[in-house]
């Protein structure tokens, strides 16, 4: 009977790993990062990683105390593993202010030769986020 019970596991076990792999667990950026010091939470995930597109990362951002009164694009920068440093184009998202934001924030197209990403956001402290590209 434990035999049976074996046999009938390992299929599913199979399964269960390459549907996490495929769906779950591959390494397409999506990973979301997070920082949460000085009583500001910041979740960042990189979007539909391509590198021939934009570099887009969607941002959240929540406080219980204070008002988040910056502008991503004068306080964010991206660089790469080569040494180049890119400048935000855009935030698609609400006015700075407030206890929560959440939106998009473009960059230009970056070193198509780049292996590694560090997003810096500097509000009351210095913040980075790093993903692997390759």
């Amino acid at each position: 009977m434990k035999r049976k019970i074996i046999l009938l596991l390992i299929p599913i076990i199979v399964l269960a790993s390459i549907t996490t792999y495929f769906f779950i667990g591959k390494n397409d950026g999506s990973e979301i990062k997070t920082s949460d010091e000085n009583g500001v939470l910041f979740e960042v995930a990189l979007l539909d990683f391509a590198p021939e597109n934009p570099f887009r990362f969607d941002v959240t951002i929540t406080t219980h105390s204070g008002s988040l009164d910056f502008d991503l694009t004068k306080v964010s920068f991206l660089e790469d593993d080569r040494g180049d440093k890119y400048e935000p184009v855009e935030w698609q998202g609400p006015p700075p202010g407030g206890h929560h934001l959440a939106g998009v924030l473009l960059f230009p197209i970056i070193n198509k030769e780049a292996e590694k990403i560090k997003l810096t956001i500097q509000d009351s402290v210095l913040r980075t986020f790093e993903w692997d590209l390759r």
